[in-house]
């Protein structure tokens, strides 16, 4: 499973600056927050920011594919794929608790 994006972004070096002006309360509420949670100032924006921006940048994005990379995506999803071994012993022992959903010779 991936790392949430905010762990990835926390990953890369601190190599650039970005100076902002803020209301006076929401700078003293920021401290009190991240103070509480154990975080410096930086740390809580940064996490913040990063949720934030994976989030809209996500809602924001649109993929134009050619035709022939629409082809080969249309391809790689109506491929029949072989389930994996957990897969199988998963739906082993739910067939054992709960009792097969389709008879075996039909599978």
């Amino acid at each position: 499973m991936s790392p949430p994006p905010r762990s990835i972004y926390q990953s890369l070096p601190a190599d650039d600056r970005q100076e902002f002006r803020l209301p006076g309360l929401l700078k003293e509420h920021l401290t009190r927050v991240s103070l509480q949670l154990g975080q410096s100032v930086t740390e809580y924006i940064t996490l913040a920011l990063a949720e934030r921006v994976t989030r809209d940048l996500a809602a924001s994005i649109e993929w134009t594919l050619s035709v022939d990379e629409q082809v080969a995506l249309m391809k790689i999803l109506t491929a029949p794929v072989e389930p994996s071994e957990r897969a199988r012993a998963a739906a082993a022992s739910a067939d054992v608790l709960f009792g097969p959903l389709v008879p075996r010779a039909a599978r």
